[in-house]
C-alpha cells in the first residue's frame, strides 16, 4: 500500500454515509442488544445508519500501523469505520487503540486527574462541578 492510495481511501469516508452496526454493538434489533445476539451466536440482518464524519486526518503512517483522528457524529462506530477503511484498501483493519477525547460538550481540555483531585479539597471539588454546568 502506497501512502498516496491510503489519503486516497481516507478522504473517501469523509462526509455523510452509511454505516451497518456490529454484532457486538447495544443497538437494539427486534426489542434485543445486538451483543447479547452475538453472545449466544446468532448473527442478525442489520440495517445501515446514516452517521457523518466530520474530520478524518492522518496522523502518522507506519505500515502496518495508521495513526488517525476522527471527528464524527453520535451513532458513529469507529472500530467499524476502521474495519471498512481496511476493506476499501483492499485489506483488513482492527483498531488497536481508541481515545476518546470528547463526547458531546464534555471534553478533555481542562480535566483533571485522580491524582489532582484526590488533593483538592471537598469544595473546591463542588465549585468546579458546579462552573461546569
Amino acid at each position: 500500500l502506497s501512502d498516496e492510495k491510503i489519503k486516497e481511501v481516507f478522504c473517501g469516508f469523509s462526509g455523510e454515509q452509511e454505516q451497518v452496526p456490529p454484532m457486538v454493538s447495544a443497538k437494539k434489533v427486534g426489542g434485543r442488544k445486538l451483543y447479547h445476539l452475538a453472545r449466544k451466536g446468532i448473527e442478525v440482518k442489520r440495517r445501515p445508519q446514516k452517521i457523518t464524519v466530520y474530520e478524518l486526518k492522518i496522523r502518522k503512517i507506519a505500515l502496518p500501523e495508521i495513526s488517525f483522528f476522527v471527528r464524527c457524529s453520535k451513532g458513529t462506530y469507529v472500530r467499524t469505520l476502521c474495519e471498512d477503511i481496511g476493506e476499501a484498501l483492499g485489506t483488513c483493519a482492527y483498531m488497536r487503540q481508541l481515545r476518546r477525547t470528547a463526547c458531546g460538550e464534555f471534553d478533555v481540555c481542562g480535566t483533571l486527574s485522580a491524582e489532582e483531585i484526590k488533593t483538592m479539597d471537598p469544595e473546591e471539588i463542588r465549585t468546579r462541578l458546579i462552573d461546569r454546568e
